[in-house]
């Protein structure tokens, strides 16, 4: 890894501890996203991030689980590949919608023990992004290039 892919994975990490998930989950994402062929294997990302086999593991198999990546096999070859999974973040955004739904839920239920503005507020809130999320996502399916 270069310096700057380094800083990359780094950053990435950054951004997944935020997010309050484990630092190892952010260091793959970053290099799997940064790597030239968009892929690694177990071994390859072990040395890259120096860090132990079992970490590699564990986060392969939690961002496999929560679809971030997936395990692909290359003709020819005995090792596994990880790779990012296509269409991750669109799929994270419609999960987003699925949270949102929380909210309005929670809103709702609140509302009906004890209405107050607050609540109102609440709900029409959540209710606006969860309608905003599918055109949002329209418009950049708009907006892409088609290969």
């Amino acid at each position: 890894m270069t310096p700057e892919q380094d800083q990359f994975i780094q950053r990435m990490t950054q951004v997944f501890e935020a997010q309050g998930a484990q630092r190892i989950l952010g260091m793959l994402l970053g290099a799997l996203l940064i790597h030239p062929e968009g892929q690694m294997n177990a071994q390859e990302l072990q040395e890259s991030l120096h860090v132990s086999r079992a970490a590699v593991s564990q986060g392969c198999t939690t961002l496999e689980q929560i679809g971030f990546i997936e395990k692909i096999r290359v003709k020819g070859e005995r090792k596994s590949y990880y790779r990012i999974r296509p269409g991750v973040w669109e799929r994270i955004a419609l999960q987003g919608i699925k949270k949102l739904q929380m909210f309005v839920d929670v809103a709702d239920y609140g509302l009906q023990l004890a209405p107050n503005s607050q609540l109102a507020d609440m709900k029409s809130f959540f209710e606006y992004w969860q309608a905003a999320y599918p055109r949002i996502l329209a418009e950049w399916h708009s907006t892409r290039k088609q290969p």
